[in-house]
């Protein structure tokens, strides 16, 4: 894939990933009964209200990267532990369906440009999926784990996230945890390809 053609794409590409991923979770946390997103304007489809230029930056280099975290008050959900449970999937939720759009229309679309777009949704939104998924703060993974614990884990969690942000940030930079990640993310692209062009044939 031509570099300069891979960055053009790579920009939507982005936008799509990361704001179907955080308005995934303002949906559900307005559906379960917390407004805070919507009353904060992240029920956006504006880009720059949900990209964090880290996380950006660390999307391009490294695959693994993050957006602006939607602000949710688990107190307002009608049930805290299952509101914070879905509220904390749906974003991953989302890029996986996005991954698996992305998978479908390759082998779909016309045209060599078109193909490629769809090759790297399907690529960044796995990675991106994964990232998210991993059980640290301030990750996805975390708050759904902490959601499933008993006493005041999730209290506990959200008052130590900040440090481990760091630490995460660290783990990214050193190319450990890509190295753990990405023969996950290979698998799961690669399956998604085989399962979708059986779907067309």
């Amino acid at each position: 894939m031509d570099k300069f053609r891979e960055y053009a794409l790579l920009v939507p590409v982005l936008v799509i990933t990361i704001v179907a991923h955080e308005l995934a979770h303002g949906y559900v946390a307005l559906w379960m009964g917390d407004t805070t997103a919507k009353t904060q304007g992240r029920l956006s489809l504006n880009p720059l209200r949900h990209l964090d230029p880290l996380g950006v930056l660390s999307m391009i280099i490294f695959r693994f990267g993050w957006a602006k975290p939607v602000p949710i008050n688990m107190y307002y959900f009608k049930r805290k532990r299952l509101g914070t449970f879905l509220v904390s999937i749906a974003g991953v939720t989302m890029n996986m369906i996005l991954a698996i759009i992305g998978a479908f229309f390759i082998w779909v679309v016309k045209g060599e440009i078109l193909q490629e777009f769809f090759l790297l949704l399907l690529i960044y939104n796995v990675y991106f999926a994964i990232f998210n998924s991993i059980p640290l703060p301030p990750l996805d993974g975390s708050k759904a784990l902490a959601s499933l614990l008993p006493g005041n884990a999730l209290e506990y969690l959200f008052k130590y996230e900040k440090y481990i942000y760091i630490l995460l940030i660290l783990l990214i930079v050193s190319g450990i945890l890509p190295r753990f990640l990405s023969p996950l993310a290979t698998k799961i692209i690669n399956g998604l390809g085989n399962f979708t062009l059986q779907l067309v044939r």
